[in-house]
Parts: structure tokens; C-alpha cells; sequence
């Protein structure tokens, strides 16, 4: 079995600032970093969008994990025009 999944295995190089997969897309890969380093990002934004079921019974479940709502309150402005 070991020697079945070692011949699977095959090496990719990615550089830098190259995305490896993005947030949303189905993989059928696993990756293993071996060298380097890798940044991820996670726009935590996308989840409701990605996992609506998931997200629906997290919010009735765990409301206090959920990110705050933010109120954004735009005032109304005069202008003068010049």
C-alpha cells in the first residue's frame, strides 16, 4: 500500500505569489509542502455562500462564534457648489 501510494505521488513547484488552489473551487488533491512556505487566505465573507446549510445551523447553534454585524451609518452631507 505504501509503495502504491509513493508512485502516486508526483512534485509540484509553485512560486511565489502563484495561487495553489482558491477559496471555492473543488480540489481532488492533497498538497504536502515540503520546502518553502505558503500563505493562506480565507475570506471568511465566502462561507455563507460556500456552506449555506453549515452556515445556517452555525448561526442557531453558535451565534457567539459568528463574526459581529457591523452597522455602517452614512449621515447626510450638504454640498455647496462653487
Amino acid at each position: 500500500m505504501k509503495k502504491s501510494l509513493a508512485i502516486s505521488l508526483k512534485r509540484e513547484i509553485h512560486y511565489y505569489g502563484s495561487p495553489i488552489v482558491r477559496q471555492g473551487q473543488a480540489v481532488e488533491n492533497l498538497y504536502i509542502i515540503t520546502e518553502g512556505e505558503v500563505e493562506i487566505l480565507i475570506d471568511q465573507g465566502g462561507y455563507k455562500e460556500q456552506f449555506p446549510e453549515m452556515w445556517t445551523e452555525m448561526k442557531r447553534l453558535l451565534p457567539e462564534l459568528l463574526p459581529p454585524k457591523r452597522r455602517v451609518s452614512i449621515g447626510r452631507q450638504r454640498y455647496k457648489l462653487v
